[in-house]
């Protein structure tokens, strides 16, 4: 009977190691899993902020492309309604120097004029 007793100790003994082994293998299955959703949570986050980083960035340089571009037709503009202003002063002159220059015509006739009926 001692036999036996011994026999059952030591199948008791392997059996208990099994589960003890089972026990710590499926503990370290769920750290390793814990471990690895932390890391992917983790790379996921990271990789959500790239991307919303890269998004600004794109968007921003549309933005100021756009930005840009209603820039240049507005100095266009400008510079058409610089010119439109430039030609009216520059007629306005030219008008003035004209009637002066008749004005100037006329006295200059009047005094000939004058001059030969005194004659």
């Amino acid at each position: 009977i001692s036999d036996m007793i011994t026999i059952q100790s030591a199948v008791r003994k392997m059996i208990a190691r099994k589960e003890l082994a089972a026990l710590l293998y499926a503990k370290r299955e769920r750290a390793a899993t814990r471990i690895r959703a932390a890391y992917l949570g983790f790379t996921a986050r990271l990789n959500y902020i790239f991307t919303v980083a890269d998004v600004i960035t794109v968007q921003k340089s549309y933005r100021g492309y756009q930005a840009r571009k209603m820039m240049e037709g507005l100095v266009g503009s400008a510079t058409k309604i610089q010119a439109m202003l430039r030609g009216a002063f520059a007629r306005r002159a030219f008008e003035h120097v004209t009637e002066s220059r008749e004005i100037a015509a006329i006295t200059i006739q009047k005094m000939y004029r004058g001059f030969v009926a005194y004659e």
